[in-house]
């Protein structure tokens, strides 16, 4: 997440580029075509074992939007980075490609 501040000393130019290149970047990033990994930790719940580590992969493959997730204690988060590589490795793209 981008946080973008209001400047009104910007000449009209400067905030005409500077809109410019938001609006870009915004594009790039709203494409879907690019898979997007995600490593991050949670508090999770008491009842399923407290905090957890979680690996994320998501985009477009072939017209198909795919997202492989792994979540496991923290305690645990080599073990799950271990499960997370296998399921991305052995995930069945289309037109028979891994």
């Amino acid at each position: 997440m981008k946080e973008l501040h209001l400047d009104e000393g910007l000449s009209a130019l400067d905030a005409q580029v500077r809109r410019e290149r938001t609006l870009r970047e915004a594009r790039t990033v709203a494409q879907p075509k690019h898979p997007a990994l995600g490593e991050f930790t949670w508090d999770g719940a008491q009842d399923d074992g407290g905090a957890r580590r979680t690996y994320d992969l998501s985009g477009d493959e072939g017209g198909r939007m795919c997202d492989v997730w792994v979540s496991a204690p923290v305690a645990e988060k080599d073990e799950g980075g271990r499960h997370f590589a296998t399921a991305v490795d052995t995930f069945d793209r289309p037109g028979g490609g891994n």
